[in-house]
């Protein structure tokens, strides 16, 4: 009797693992259709979010089969070969280079009413255990290629290349002093900017509020002009060319830079994608601040600093 009792046992286990079946679901990916499109769609993209393409991204090959509408990417662990089905639909399988063991998914991309929002119907062939599986685990999407899409896609420091995150405001009273200077003398002008405001904050008896603003207004040959200002408790009398200006709260982006300053540029560029994508209308130029009002000497210089958007 127990004999039998143990043969049926291992014959349900036999059954769960080769009964095939197929699963759908609806994942939704917090990010604007078309970059979700592009990142599935263009295979030198894969190296930028699927984990086993990425973690082996000099020993990937790429092979485009433009007449059935597919493309392979190979690593030296697993091979994805990708078609295209329909206008926005991926057949997708995974296979392990070596041994056996092989996946199939199919994701079809909608876009979603919300601009930000793209709808991913997911159909995975499974057996019957992996069936009942996801309903127990918390992330019935873990180890699949849309797991790691979502969270490239929605990750600004994985999707645009630096940490960028919105933020509100208060309002601010400032010291501000703005000038035209040659563009070889802008960072020895902000050096001094800074210790003048500085100075008549002390004089002024101010309390400094938060870390300096910088920002260049314009830009003409071999001219800039600048204007900063320190945040300070209060407004005062201030003679000479220093002036008090009111900054009103609002929405800020900010994107967070380490490196010679002159590479600023790519984190600028960054953001100005992520402004883009996420409809978002400024209302002044960007403003420079910098960890513990520590200024460039030079474009070559190392720094710590945000780039500050305010936004309506």
């Amino acid at each position: 009797m127990m004999r039998w009792v143990l043969f049926a046992i291992l014959f349900f286990f036999i059954l769960i693992v080769i009964i095939p079946v197929t699963k759908s679901s609806v994942l939704i990916i917090n990010a604007n259709f078309s970059n979700v499109y592009q990142s599935l769609n263009n295979p030198r993209n894969w190296v930028k979010w699927q984990t086993d393409v990425k973690n082996h991204a000099r020993d990937i090959t790429f092979k485009n089969d433009s007449a059935n509408a597919l493309f392979e990417i190979t690593g030296p662990a697993v091979k994805f070969t990708i078609k295209k089905s329909g206008l926005t639909g991926f057949d997708i399988v995974r296979k392990k280079v070596s041994g056996r063991g092989e996946n199939e998914y199919n994701y079809t991309l909608i876009a979603d009413s919300a601009v930000l929002k793209t709808d991913v119907y997911v159909i995975q062939k499974t057996n019957l255990f992996g069936y009942v599986k996801s309903f127990l685990v918390d992330d019935k999407y873990k180890g699949t290629p849309v797991n790691d899409l979502k969270a490239y896609m929605e990750d600004p420091q994985l999707y645009y290349g630096y940490k960028i995150a919105e933020h509100v405001a208060r309002e601010k009273t400032l010291i501000i002093k703005r000038t035209t200077v040659l563009k070889n003398m802008v960072c020895k002008n902000n050096q001094a900017f800074l210790t003048s405001l500085y100075s008549i904050a002390l004089k002024n008896k101010l309390a400094v509020t938060d870390a300096m603003h910088l920002q260049y207004i314009s830009s003409v040959g071999d001219s800039v002009t600048v204007m900063m200002g320190l945040p300070v408790n209060r407004k005062v009398s201030i003679k000479g060319d220093a002036e008090n200006m009111g900054m009103p709260g609002s929405k800020e982006l900010v994107g967070y830079f380490k490196g010679k300053y002159n590479d600023r540029k790519k984190l600028y560029r960054a953001m100005q994608l992520y402004i883009a994508d996420h409809l978002i209308h400024t209302q002044t130029l960007p403003l420079e601040k910098f960890e513990h009002n520590k200024l460039p000497d030079n474009d070559d210089a190392i720094v710590d600093m945000q780039v500050v958007i305010p936004h309506l």
